[in-house]
C-alpha cells in the first residue's frame, strides 16, 4: 500500500469513530435524565428493595401514596432512592409517577394565601402530611401548594416554606 492511500485509510478510520463517538454522544444527550430529580409513589403499597430486581429482599414498605422519593440512579426499570430519613435502596419504575408532592416535615407550616408571608394565613399544615408541588419557584422562599383533606371536599392551596418539605 503507498503512504497516500495509508494515510487516507487512518485518516478515514479516525473519522468514522469520530463520527460515531459523536452520534453516541449527541443521543445520550437527548435521552441523558438529571439526576437527583423527585418521583412519588404511584401505589398505596410499595417495596423498596436492597437491589434493582423482584429477586431481592424488601427491605421497607411505603403504604402511602404520593410519597415523595429523591431518584439517585437508574438501572434498567429500576431506581435508586432515598427518603426524607436517609433510608435507601431500589423502586421499580413502574410503582413511581413524576406528580410533584412533597412531605412536611416541620412540626407544622403556615399556608399563605400568597407567595408573601405578609398575606393572609389559610391554615396550619402538621408534620408528615403530604402535599402537591404546584409551584415552586428557585428565586422564592417559598412553595404554592394544594392539599386535599381527608374525607372532605375541602382542598387547602396557598403558599409554604421550601424549608419545610421535603420533595417536590
Amino acid at each position: 500500500m503507498n503512504p497516500i492511500n495509508f494515510i487516507f485509510t487512518i485518516a478515514l478510520v479516525v473519522l468514522v469513530g469520530a463520527g460515531a463517538f459523536f452520534i453516541k454522544y449527541q443521543v445520550n444527550k437527548k435521552n441523558q435524565v438529571q439526576f437527583p430529580f423527585f418521583v412519588s409513589t404511584r401505589d398505596a403499597i410499595t417495596n423498596l428493595r436492597s437491589g434493582p430486581s423482584k429477586e431481592y429482599p424488601i427491605i421497607l414498605i411505603y403504604n402511602k401514596r404520593g410519597f415523595p422519593l429523591k431518584t439517585l440512579s437508574r438501572h434498567n426499570e429500576w431506581y435508586a432512592v432515598e427518603d426524607f430519613l436517609g433510608n435507601r435502596g431500589w423502586v421499580y419504575k413502574n410503582l413511581t409517577t413524576t406528580k410533584k408532592t412533597a412531605l412536611i416535615i416541620a412540626s407544622e407550616t403556615t399556608v399563605y394565601r400568597r407567595e408573601v408571608t405578609t398575606s393572609k394565613k389559610v391554615a396550619i399544615i402538621t408534620k408528615h402530611n403530604i402535599i402537591e408541588v404546584k409551584n415552586c419557584p428557585l428565586s422564592s422562599l417559598l412553595c404554592q401548594i394544594e392539599l386535599k383533606v381527608k374525607n372532605s371536599d375541602l382542598v387547602i392551596i396557598g403558599w409554604v416554606y421550601k424549608g419545610d418539605i421535603w420533595g417536590g
